[in-house]
C-alpha cells in the first residue's frame, strides 16, 4: 500500500502546474455532462470487473456469476439511455452516433483486445521475477527495461512513416508482440536453476517494438473515420476503452496465474518452476489476444483520407 502514496507528490505537482500554467479558459456554460449515462457505464463496469478480479478470493460463490451475468443488462440499459438522451436533444456520454459507426466499434474493440494484453502480462511477469526468483523490484524493473526502449525507438520511427500502411503495421506489431509472448514464455520454462534474466532482455526489446509499431495505426485508423464532430468523444471513449481493456486483461490474466500457483503448492510444489509454470499458462491469454489483432485487423478500413485536392490547393496570398 505505501507505493501509491508516490502519486500524492506528483499530484500536488499537477494541480500546482496546471493553476500556473493552464489558461483560465471561460467555456461554453450551456454544454452539460450525461451524469446518468456516466452512472450506468460505471455500473456495467464494476459488474464485468469485480467478479473477474475478486472471484478466486471469495471462492467463485454464485452471487459472483450473478453479478457478471448483471453485466449484460448494465449494458444494454446504458445503451438505451444513450439512444434516449440521443432523441432528446440532451448530452450524451458515449454519443449514439459512434455506436452506429462499424469502423469505430471494430477499431476500439480491438484496441481493447490489443491493450488488454499489456497490463495482465508485466503483473505476472514482475511477480514471477521477484516472488519466483528472488529479484529485487530495482532489479524486476531493469529486466522489463527494454520493453520501453523498443516502444520508444518503434514510436519514433513510426512518426516519421506517418499514416502509411496502417494495417501491415498494426498486424506487424501484433505479430512481433506474439514472438516476444512465446520468447518469454520458453526462456522462462528453460532456464532451470541458474536464473538469468538477462535472457529477456531480446524478446521483451521484440514485444516493445512491436508494441509501438501498432499504436500509433491503431489510433489514427480508428479516429479517422470518426465524424468532425465527434472526435472528442470518440477519443476519450477510445482511451476509456483501452484503460477497461488494461483492466480485464490484468483480471483474466492474473486469475489464470494465481489459479495455476494456488493448484500446484496444494500439490506439493513450490519454488520457482512453480511460477515459471503458472507464467507459461497465464500468458496464453496475451498470445491469443495478440493473434486475434493480427487476423482481424484486416476487417479494419484504410483511414480516411483528405480530399487530394484540398492538400494540392496552391497558397494563397496574404
Amino acid at each position: 500500500r505505501p507505493i501509491f502514496l508516490v502519486n500524492i507528490p506528483i499530484g500536488v505537482i499537477a494541480v500546482l502546474g496546471a493553476l500556473r500554467f493552464i489558461p483560465d479558459l471561460s467555456g461554453d456554460r450551456n454544454l452539460r455532462t450525461d451524469p446518468a449515462g456516466i452512472l450506468l457505464a460505471g455500473i456495467t463496469v464494476f459488474l464485468l470487473l469485480f467478479p473477474l478480479i475478486e472471484g478466486r478470493e471469495f471462492g467463485w460463490p454464485v452471487w459472483i456469476f450473478v453479478m457478471l451475468a448483471m453485466s449484460i443488462p448494465a449494458a444494454w440499459a446504458f445503451v438505451t439511455w444513450e439512444h434516449r438522451q440521443e432523441q432528446a436533444g440532451a448530452p450524451q456520454l458515449l454519443p449514439v452516433q459512434l455506436l452506429r459507426n462499424r469502423n469505430f466499434v471494430l477499431g476500439t474493440a480491438l484496441s481493447t483486445v490489443l491493450f488488454s494484453g499489456i497490463p495482465g502480462f508485466f503483473l505476472v511477469l514482475a511477480i514471477y521475477l521477484q516472488v519466483g526468483n528472488g529479484l529485487t523490484p530495482l532489479q524486476s524493473g531493469l529486466t522489463t527495461m527494454p520493453f520501453s526502449i523498443g516502444v520508444l525507438i518503434a514510436s519514433i520511427i513510426s512518426g516519421r512513416i506517418g499514416m502509411k500502411w496502417p494495417r501491415r503495421r498494426i498486424s506487424a506489431g501484433a505479430v512481433l508482440l506474439i514472438i516476444a509472448m512465446v520468447w518469454v514464455r520458453w526462456a522462462a520454462g528453460s532456464m532451470g536453476a541458474d536464473f538469468d534474466r538477462i535472457r529477456f532482455a531480446l524478446p521483451l526489446l521484440a514485444g516493445g517494438i512491436g508494441l509501438g509499431i501498432a499504436i500509433s495505426p491503431m489510433f489514427q485508423t480508428v479516429l479517422s473515420n470518426v465524424p468532425p464532430r465527434d472526435a472528442g468523444s470518440g477519443s476519450g471513449a477510445l482511451q476509456a476503452f483501452q484503460q477497461a481493456g488494461g483492466a480485464l486483461g490484468v483480471a483474466l490474466v492474473g486469475q489464470i496465474f494465481f489459479s495455476e500457483i494456488t493448484s500446484r503448492m496444494t500439490a506439493g510444489e513450490k519454488g520457482a518452476p512453480v511460477f515459471a509454470s503458472a507464467l507459461s499458462d497465464a500468458m496464453l491469454y496475451n498470445i491469443i489476444a495478440f493473434a486475434l489483432i493480427a487476423v482481424l485487423v484486416r476487417l479494419l478500413p484504410k483511414p480516411a483520407q483528405r480530399p487530394q485536392g484540398a492538400m494540392q490547393a496552391p497558397p494563397v496570398e496574404a
